[in-house]
């Protein structure tokens, strides 16, 4: 028998009420079930049911994070911090950011959209810290001011 969750179902059901909300890591979800004070005996079995069933799947959850934070225009540093926060284990990420493109297009983008064709050199400041912010490497944020012949002086 299993032990009943605070919300009235097993400790399996509010697992999969959770995974099904949306994804999680398997560290996420634990952390989830712990917080509600759970037992642990009864997390790793709700977590162990839905990795079997599937629906609990880090290195799928991993390529699914990457994804997202591509699309939205962030480079590899914010892919690796979100991947850190979420719990994913380490071993997982290499392949998952393997599928991270060229950020040369999301970067190029990201500078037409925020310079004109004379820019002054605070605004280039500014687009060079955002794109720092958004886990871009600043060789790669340098080739893209190249690109757009901005001449990048060293203070």
């Amino acid at each position: 028998m299993h032990k009943r969750g605070s919300h009235g179902g097993t400790v399996r059901d509010w697992a999969l009420k959770l995974i099904s909300a949306r994804p999680l890591s398997r560290a996420e979800l634990t952390g989830k079930l712990a917080g509600k004070g759970v037992d642990e005996a009864e997390i790793e079995d709700a977590a162990g049911w839905l990795e079997e069933l599937g629906l609990l799947d880090d290195a799928e959850y991993a390529h699914m994070v990457v994804r997202h934070y591509s699309a939205k225009g962030y480079g590899i540093h914010k892919a690796k911090n979100e991947l850190f926060r979420r719990g994913v284990p380490r071993e997982l990420w290499e392949d998952a950011l393997a599928e991270l493109s060229d950020p040369a297009g999301a970067i190029d983008c990201f500078l037409s959209s925020r310079l004109g064709t004379q820019a002054e050199r605070s605004q280039i400041r500014t687009c060079c810290q955002a794109l720092l912010r958004r886990g871009f490497a600043y060789s790669d944020i340098r080739d893209g001011l190249l690109r757009r012949n901005i001449e990048i002086r060293e203070e």
